[in-house]
This record gives C-alpha cells, sequence and structure tokens, in this order.
C-alpha cells in the first residue's frame, strides 16, 4: 500500500511498499504480455518480440487450448478480482460485519490522525487470503486429481503420471520431492507409480528406499547455486536437472516452509523447457517458520524473499502471476485443516504453455 512518511519539514511524503512495487510490476508485465491467441495455439508477447520469443502450447491438443484460454482470462482477471475482494474485506470490517473473513494489517501510519488511523489496509483473514486462487482446469483425461501419499499432510493432489510418463510412450516420468524431513510416504506413492524418484533436502540424512528408482540428494533447492551457513549447499532446478541428467521432469513437490517462494523465484521463462508438467506445493502466509530449525533463528530469515510476517493477498497475487506467466494453471487447491489461522493450503498446477523455442 502507499504510506506516508515524515521529511525534514514535517510533512508526509509517499512511499510504495514491497507488496504494492512487486504487484506493480506484475500488472506491467500482465499488460505488456497478454495478447489474443493466435493461430496455431502460439501467444506472442509483446515485451519479447525483438527477441522472436513467442509462447506455445505444451502439446497442441483441445485440453491444452481450453488450458491456455482459462490461463489467459486468470491473468487477465487478477488484478479486478484482487481489487474486489479487497474491496469486500475493507467493507466488511467498515460495517463490523464477521471479523472471521478480515485482519487488518500490521503497524501504524504516523501521518494518520484521529479516525483516518483505522483506515489501514485490510486483508482476508484465513483461508480467504487464498480465494483468487482456485482450480481452473481439469486433469488432461478430464478427471479431477487423485490423492497419492498418506492421507495426512504428505500426501499429494496430482493428475495422471504413470506408465507412458505424462502421455508421452518410452518416457519413464521423474519426479521431484523437495523437502522430506524423513518422511517418504509421497516417495513411496510414486515410486508405486512406476516413476524414478529423487528427493532433496540438505536437512537431513537419507538414503535411497528402492535401488535404482530411488536416490536421495543432500542438497537444498534454491536459486541461487552455492554453498551457505552450515556449508549447506544449494542449487536451482535447472542445475538439478543437468546434474541428474534428466531434459525434464514430470512432477515437482515442494514442501519446505516458506522456501518454496525462493525456489520460484528462481524460475526463468527463457530457461524452463525442462520444467515440471505438475508442481505440487505447500503455500504459507503465516507462520512460515514454526516448526523448522529456522523459527528462532533471525540470522536465516534473509534467505526467504519474505522476512518472518504475514504475506499479504497482494504479494500472494504475484506469487501465482509469476507461474501463470510460466504457463502453469491451478488444478486443485486443498485448505489444510490442521493450520494454525487457516494459515497454508496445498496448491498443485499443471503447465500448459511454454516457450516457443522449446518445440525446435
Amino acid at each position: 500500500m502507499l504510506t506516508r512518511l515524515k521529511g525534514a519539514a514535517g510533512r508526509c511524503r509517499l512511499r510504495v511498499t514491497l507488496p504494492v512495487a512487486l504487484l506493480l510490476a506484475a500488472v506491467a508485465l500482465l499488460g505488456l504480455s497478454h495478447h489474443s491467441l493466435q493461430g496455431g495455439g502460439t501467444l506472442f508477447l509483446a515485451v519479447s518480440q525483438q527477441r522472436g520469443v513467442v509462447r506455445r502450447l505444451s502439446q497442441d491438443t483441445q485440453w491444452h487450448r481450453n488450458g491456455s484460454d482459462a490461463l489467459a482470462t486468470w491473468r487477465s482477471s487478477l488484478l479486478k478480482r484482487m481489487l474486489k475482494l479487497y474491496k469486500a474485506t475493507e467493507a466488511a470490517a467498515y460495517y463490523g460485519r464477521s471479523s472471521n473473513t478480515v485482519r487488518r494489517a500490521r503497524g501504524q501510519d504516523a501521518c494518520l490522525e484521529g479516525r483516518e488511523r483505522q483506515r489501514q489496509r485490510m486483508e482476508p483473514a484465513g483461508f480467504h487470503r487464498f480465494a483468487l486462487f482456485n482450480p481452473i482446469v481439469r486433469c488432461p483425461d478430464g478427471q479431477l486429481p487423485r490423492r497419492l501419499g498418506d492421507d495426512g499432510d504428505g500426501g499429494k493432489w496430482l493428475c495422471q503420471v504413470a506408465g507412458s510418463g505424462g502421455g508421452r510412450p518410452g518416457h519413464t516420468c521423474v519426479v521431484y520431492s523437495v523437502g522430506s524431513n524423513r518422511q517418504v510416504d509421497f516417495e513411496i506413492a510414486m515410486l508405486k507409480e512406476g516413476c524414478e524418484v529423487h528427493t532433496f533436502d540438505c536437512n537431513s540424512h537419507g538414503q535411497s528406499i528402492y535401488q535404482g528408482r530411488h536416490f536421495f540428494h543432500h542438497l537444498c533447492l534454491g536459486n541461487t547455486n552455492g554453498v551457505r551457513d552450515e556449508q549447506k549447499r544449494f542449487v536451482r532446478l535447472d542445475a538439478a536437472m543437468a546434474m541428474n541428467g534428466h531434459p525434464r521432469v514430470d512432477v515437482l513437490k515442494m514442501d519446505i516452509e516458506g522456501f518454496e517462494f525462493e525456489v520460484l523465484s528462481g524460475f526463468q521463462w527463457l530457461k524452463s523447457c525442462g520444467f515440471p508438467t505438475q508442481i505440487s506445493l505447500e503455500v504459507h502466509w503465516n507462520h512460515l517458520y514454526q516448526m523448522t530449525p529456522f523459527h528462532r533463528n533471525p540470522d536465516s530469515w534473509g534467505h526467504l524473499i519474505w522476512p518472518l510476517h504475514r504475506l499479504s493477498l497482494a504479494e500472494l497475487a504475484v506469487v501465482f502471476f509469476h507461474l501463470a506467466d510460466l504457463g502453469f494453471a491451478l488444478v486443485s487447491r486443498e485448505d489444510n485443516p490442521l493450520s494454525v489461522q487457516g494459515c497454508c493450503s496445498e496448491f498443485t498446477l499443471i503447465r500448459v504453455e511454454q516457450p516457443a523455442h522449446c518445440h525446435q
């Protein structure tokens, strides 16, 4: 939001806070990149036309065409839907309606006096903060995603990945599971589907649970390659794929207590040809560090895009817009019934668009 700061003369000047700066950047990208579909499922991006880069369907099927249309509609309507939800949230607070849907932003503006001091940005509370991020497509086979793994926190909702490896005959499905904490029920479920599974976790030591098809890597995924504090090695997704000799990945599962944002921030459009067909991740807006080694260690908070605070609706919108701009459409959302104050939900996204050069 826009806040006011007192200058040397006692006057207030405007400052754009981080959530709004991020949102404005996404809106600028939206205005530059959203054009109608051209023949053959090609979407030309004005921001990239100088380099001749175009957006193409991942595969030329009716499902991918419908998914691309749904994703384009989702991208172009995100700003309007976000403003509508903020308006409803503000109205609920103003008229004293259900407090379960409203949460006041922390902090107060030193330049606001009297009743104006109460007019801070209201944020949707609990799971209402995820209201803009509901599924917009079904699975390619027309079915809803099915749960793989335990019924608890370890299981994930995914579209079909077994057998042909996501629709490509003769291709073994490849699954990357990031963050395990020695819980391998998801890995076991994916092994039963006939997939090759790779587990990444630099905070614990593990071993293969199925020789030849399951591999444990004492590494963490991030947005840069290198060694960090306590000699933990971080790699980008594309570097991990190159290390394992994988031209593509079918499923990327992440449950790393807020570090998902850093991993996603390292995803680049032009280098995304082999990126996962499906991404399953848990998204937190509150209590990011609870139940992790970083909860009581402020020195570690800087490794995330956002330090220890509650993520605004605008910040979450930028995260999901980033994924939509990479061609991923929401196919599943599951709110965590055991979460504190509706802090987190599980999402699955499936890719419907890629850079055109991926097909050359």
